[in-house]
């Protein structure tokens, strides 16, 4: 199936069905696509928490266990 340009109509309806959570990260995403990139070099441990907010709800034993099980599918 070709893939189009997304449809903006569709996708602002489709944010009524976000939790809040998402919606907040959908706002930081937003933010940071806006903001003016930096000619600086970026220093890792600048990066320390950055996402934090994203896997507060997950359960990391069974995000784990989903990632194994999609290896045990792969073929190679």
């Amino acid at each position: 199936m070709k893939k189009g340009k997304p449809n903006l109509n569709t996708m602002v309806a489709e944010l009524a069905l976000l939790t809040e959570t998402q919606r907040e990260q959908l706002m930081l995403a937003l933010e940071q696509l806006k903001a003016p990139i930096s000619k600086e070099p970026v220093r890792i441990t600048q990066l320390a928490g950055l996402g934090k907010e994203m896997w507060r709800q997950v359960d990391v034993g069974k995000y784990i266990q989903e990632l194994r099980d999609e290896w045990s599918e792969r073929k190679i």
